[in-house]
């Protein structure tokens, strides 16, 4: 039980720190307002962000109160803060700060059907200032409203709206909606990018802003742009020009630290540009070695597998697994600006 409980608070804190509270000169999307005007836009739109940062604040006290997981499961059971306010407004009408939810509406939406103890989530909302009343199987709704700052339910609605209302497929904006980021209400003329960009670099490190930004500008000139619907792969920005990605460069956990990384399939330049191969092998030794398991079921390293990348490097063979190669570990902006010319001539790629 006590590694149920660790498991709960760690996700709770992933969650909470992810949250970026937005800047005081933001410019609202007119569409988004309501009655508000910008700056009260702003100012209830970081109440809100607060308010669900207190929120995981005191599940991280004692999640077993809130109803969260007692048992092994998957990831997206710990999702029940986000999951419970969006089902408030998918499954509701907004009128006057008041969201008016439809119950049969409500406990038949995914997202809400695969939580368990509901009614433990409910008293947690209502413990944090939530007035959340004729909730339950039986009735045909029930109200959600938020008495001490009624216009954090305005926001809120506007916010979920603004997020479903772009070219998002269901699953890239699950993984968006999490931060609460304010790119998805605020005015769309004042980002230099896409707004899934932003989203995503708001939470970068100033290393891969950096090389994101140039990254940008280099796919544009051969006809690359950011995929609005599906604009991850891999925790990526996704540049496509119809089927065909551009490089992938994105952060991941390496050792307990976030590490920039790109990860590129080479095949052809191992012989058409063995000196620039060579020069990247002399700075990542480890991106080239050896990891086929030969998991197609045949010991012989020259049975056929589509996945298998056969090359020689100082006279010594190697085998790798395009699933997990190659993976360059903290590049620099300069190593990039090399493996994109290795990758550009792998693919053929013309401006």
């Amino acid at each position: 039980m006590n590694n149920f409980e660790e498991v709960g608070k760690n996700a709770v804190m992933t969650r909470k720190k992810d949250i970026l509270l937005i800047p005081n000169n933001v410019i609202i999307g007119k569409k988004y307002l309501n009655v508000l005007t910008n700056e009260q836009f702003v100012m209830f739109f970081k109440k809100l962000q607060k308010l669900i940062i207190k929120i995981y604040d005191d599940i991280e006290k004692s999640p077993f109160s809130w109803g969260y997981p007692d048992f092994e499961t998957t990831e997206g059971y710990y999702n029940r803060v986000v999951d419970f306010l969006f089902a408030f407004v998918l499954c509701g009408s907004y009128k006057k700060a008041t969201l008016t939810v439809n119950t049969k509406n409500f406990f038949s939406f995914t997202c809400i059907k695969r939580h368990k103890n509901l009614e433990l989530m409910i008293s947690g909302f209502e413990k944090m200032g939530f007035s959340i009343g004729g909730f339950g199987k039986k009735s045909i709704s029930f109200n959600v409203e938020y008495p001490a700052d009624p216009n954090i339910i305005t926001v809120l609605d506007s916010y979920v709206h603004g997020l479903g209302e772009g070219e998002l497929h269901w699953s890239a904006r699950e993984m968006c909606k999490w931060n609460f980021s304010y790119r998805f209400v605020e005015e769309t003329s004042s980002q230099k990018y896409e707004t899934v960009f932003h989203s995503k670099m708001d939470l970068s490190s100033k290393e891969l802003i950096k090389i994101q930004n140039w990254l940008h500008e280099e796919a544009e000139k051969y006809g690359y742009k950011v995929n609005v619907s599906h604009p991850y792969e891999k925790g990526c920005i996704q540049y496509q020009k119809g089927p065909k990605v551009f490089l992938l460069v994105g952060e991941k956990e390496v050792d307990g630290k976030n590490t920039v990384f790109s990860k590129v399939i080479f095949r052809d330049v191992f012989t058409k540009e063995n000196e620039k191969v060579m020069k990247l092998y002399g700075r990542f030794p480890e991106t080239f070695k050896s990891n086929c398991t030969l998991c197609n079921g045949s010991k012989q390293a020259d049975s056929k597998c589509s996945m298998r990348i056969h090359y020689d490097i100082e006279g010594k063979p190697h085998r790798n697994c395009a699933y997990q190669s190659f993976y360059f570990l903290n590049p620099t902006l300069n190593d990039l600006k090399e493996i994109l010319q290795l990758f550009i001539l792998e693919n053929k790629i013309k401006k």
